[in-house]
């Protein structure tokens, strides 16, 4: 059995599953020396779809974290999110390697699930790394089956091909005024209902971890990006261009601003992710200076 190489912050005893809503920044320290564990044992990435920082800010209320200790180790963890609909999650997880084989996953799932059914939830995805055998051994035992498959990409910033000219296209920090017109974006965009639209923009102006922008051109509202500071690195989210407005090269000089604007406030580490069928997006994300380095399949579990 390997040594655990993990450090406990519990001042009480812990043995057994314990579900948390929001996790203290002692916690999720522990989760990242878990992954970080999980990582150089199975030569994956965990910490890009367990999405570190949204832990510290969670509803409260809403339990969406699923941890398990052995001697007030923490050797499991089991995190739910709810990006795009209400009524679907994402799950990422994980156990140390020395305590795999022992059931304590399925114990975080069926727990989870449990969660599930009181809020109604339709679909539960299990995100997987590309390249984690242990997890697609779980996923196969658990009847899941795949439903798409994201990459995510890194910033190369001698990969950029800049344009001669200067952009007509100005990145501005919305107010008040602009929800209606980023409301409308988002709902064409990517096909949200309002209510939905309304919640991701309100949580992507007011989260500390967030800044929105809105495109303009003239006085045109033409898309919107987010960026999201995550540990120790800067992910580029909900990223569109109104449908009125596209094929006609906004795509790329929102995205090369918002790059620019980003290396100028010294950010090193930039990624922005794409489902692997979307060739456009991932070729515009190319020439745009990024580069794939992982991939996470998303399996449908219910």
């Amino acid at each position: 059995m390997e040594q655990l190489e993990l450090y406990t912050y519990e001042k009480e005893p812990r043995e057994g599953l314990y579900i948390k809503d929001t996790c203290k920044y002692a916690k999720v320290e522990e989760i990242r020396q878990l992954a970080q564990i999980c990582n150089n044992h199975d030569h994956i990435k965990m910490e890009l779809p367990l999405n570190i920082p949204l832990l510290l800010d969670r509803p409260s209320g809403e339990y969406n974290s699923f941890l398990y200790y052995k001697k007030s180790i923490l050797v499991g963890f089991l995190g739910m999110f709810s990006f795009v609909k209400e009524d679907e999650v994402e799950l990422t997880g994980m156990v140390h390697p020395s305590f795999r084989m022992q059931g304590i996953f399925t114990m975080m799932f069926e727990a989870a699930k449990k969660e599930c059914l009181k809020r109604g939830t339709v679909k539960i995805f299990g995100v997987n790394d590309h390249f984690s055998e242990s997890g697609k051994r779980w996923i196969k035992a658990a009847g899941g089956t795949l439903s798409f498959s994201e990459a995510s990409l890194e910033l190369r910033p001698d990969s950029i091909q800049r344009p001669y000219l200067p952009s007509p296209i100005q990145l501005i920090s919305p107010g008040e005024d602009d929800m209606e017109i980023l409301k409308e974006i988002f709902m064409a965009s990517f096909g949200d209902l309002e209510d939905h639209a309304f919640q991701l923009i309100r949580r992507n102006i007011k989260g500390p971890e967030h800044s929105l922008f809105l495109a303009m051109h003239g006085k045109e509202a033409v898309g919107t990006i987010t960026a999201t500071q995550e540990i120790d690195s800067i992910t580029l989210t909900a990223f569109a261009v109104h449908p009125n407005y596209q094929r006609k090269g906004y795509g790329r000089q929102i995205l090369l601003l918002m790059v620019e604007m980003l290396i100028k406030q010294g950010q090193k580490n930039i990624r922005i992710e794409a489902e692997t069928t979307n060739t456009h997006a991932l070729k515009l994300y190319e020439n745009c200076g990024f580069v794939i380095d992982s991939c996470f399949d998303y399996y449908q579990l219910r």
